[in-house]
Order: structure tokens, then sequence, then C-alpha cells
């Protein structure tokens, strides 16, 4: 198995902190340190029609504040809801780069569901996908599953993977500054990566250059699986279940659904267009989006104080 990087805790002031996509742009820019970002910046893969700002994690924010998205279809829909400073950019992980390591041919990582401040625990594993993991593990060189850091601690589900012979790593972490590298070098270390419920991993898996695929037994959320003081209105969720359905999927992406994970094939162009590659933004525009000049902090940090002292006066 390969070494990946060491947790590196970072404070999560935003979204654009979130899983250390600041420490990466940062690093990418030449920065000693990521500074406090002045815009939103939407981490997952809307992989359906958005039709509401809900949807694409914008609900909450004034209709000035600059927003990035994946993708044109997306900031079309933003100005016409009345947000006026949008912009395509790509989801965070277009920029990773490749990380130098050697794929190791007939490998497989699986991604398990996982919880999150949305889902509740009790339902995000399911022991019959373990049972087929186990029954398929002779079929690779190597079988690993990706455990995400909110359920590290989950006993039970990381008992029910050793006591099926089968290892595991922890992926992703909110807080962790090193996450999409640490991510990146999984993506490019596996050669099949395997899921039975669809979300952002499948992309990010194909645009490293992953085989990906959906199969064994298949899972789909549930209403009950969500929790609405999160605060995901309900038109969101009734959105997220009927589009995360294997009868919708399977019309809408047939290529990832096959019989064995041996069986799934590379998607490179796909994952590209999804992702939004042609929208990457260059090193001068992140810094005027991020608000990282001095301007822009100057900036960003007065719009702030603006704002607090609005909300203190209609209190």
């Amino acid at each position: 198995m390969l070494s990946l990087p060491n947790y590196k805790p970072v404070s999560v002031r935003n979204e654009v902190d979130r899983y250390g996509f600041s420490t990466l742009l940062a690093n990418t820019l030449s920065l000693n340190h990521a500074p406090r970002s002045f815009c939103n910046w939407l981490h997952g893969w809307v992989w359906w029609d958005p039709e509401i700002a809900d949807e694409l994690g914008c609900s909450n924010l004034p209709f000035n504040v600059p927003i990035v998205v994946s993708k044109h279809s997306e900031q079309l829909l933003l100005n016409s809801l009345g947000y006026k400073n949008v912009h395509s950019g790509g989801l965070p992980f277009l920029y990773t780069e490749f990380s130098g390591v050697n794929r190791k041919k007939n490998s497989l990582l699986a991604f398990i569901p996982h919880s999150s401040e949305s889902v509740s625990v009790s339902n995000v594993y399911d022991e019959n996908y373990l049972n087929y993991l186990e029954s398929i593990k002779k079929s690779f060189s190597e079988v690993c599953v990706c455990v995400h850091w909110f359920d590290s601690s989950n006993k039970v589900l990381l008992e029910n993977m050793n006591s099926r012979g089968l290892s595991y790593v922890f992926g992703a972490r909110v807080d962790d500054g090193n996450s999409l590298l640490r991510m990146r070098m999984l993506l490019d270390y596996f050669d099949f990566i395997t899921t039975p419920i669809f979300g952002s991993h499948i992309l990010y898996a194909a645009y490293a250059g992953c085989k990906v695929s959906m199969c064994g037994p298949l899972l789909e959320y549930k209403s009950s699986d969500f929790k609405q003081e999160e605060g995901i209105s309900l038109k969101h969720i009734e959105k997220l279940i009927k589009s995360g359905s294997v009868e919708w999927l399977k019309v809408k992406f047939p290529f990832i659904f096959v019989d064995h994970p041996t069986d799934a094939s590379t998607n490179l162009a796909w994952a590209k267009a999804e992702i939004g590659s042609e929208n990457k933004l260059s090193s001068k525009e992140l810094i005027n989006i991020l608000g990282w000049s001095v301007e822009g902090q100057i900036k960003g940090y007065i719009s702030g104080l603006s704002r607090r002292i609005v909300r203190y006066k209609r209190s």
C-alpha cells in the first residue's frame, strides 16, 4: 500500500477551506498560507439538472457574494435567480495534479457510503455489500475500502471489514489540509474503483483515469437518511433521492453499471466535461475571485463587517 499524506489540521472558515481546498490553491499559487476567502465554491458534483439555489449550496448567500460553480449552465441558473457575481471554475478536484505514483495493475478500491453533516451514521453501510467485496477479492491483486473520516470511529463498520479480511484506508476529512492530495494519490494508485452508491467520488475517480463501476448490492438513499434540521430543503432532498435512484442513474449513466468491477472501462473525456475542465481558472482569476489580493482582503473584511452591523441593527 502506498504512503499517504498525514492529517494536516486546518481551520474551516468557509466553503473554500473544506477538504484542504484553500491549502491546495495556496500551494499552487506559491503562497505561504491560505488567506481568508471571500467567495463560495461548490464542492460536490451536481449530476442532475438543478432548479433552485439550494441545490448549488447558495440558498443562504447574499446575491452579491462571489460564487464559483463547475459549469456554465449552473452559472446561468444562479444568474437567473438573482445572483450577480457567479463564475464557472470547475470542481475543486480539478485543481489537483497527478501525484506521480505508479498505478497498481488490477487493484480495487471500493467507496462505501459515508455519514456526513446531513446523512445519519446508522444508515451508511450495508453488510451485504461488504460480503460482496469479500466474495470478489480473489479477482484482484489488492482490495481496499475507502472510509470517510466521519466514520473513522465507527467500530462496528471497522470490525465488519476486519472480519472479512478487507483492508481499509481513511480518505477525506473536512478539516484536513491534505484531503484532496490524499484522494488524488489514492485514485492515481488504484486501477479499478467500485461503489454501491452514486456520488462525487465516481467523477473524481474517472477524472484520475480509474475504471469506475457500480455493481453488486446497490444502495439508495431514503428520505429518513437526511436530517432536515441541517438546512437541506425538502425539494432538494426529493431531487437527491430521485437522481440517486438506480433506475434513474441507469438511464443517464449506463456505462457505470457492469456485472463485475473488472468489466469497467475508463471514461476520461466524459469526466473532464463533467468536472468543468474547460472552466479551470488562471492564477490571476483565482486571486481575484477568492479575494486573496491585498485589495481583496480589505474589501472582503469591510463587506463582512458591514453585513454583521446590518444584522445587529435588525436584531
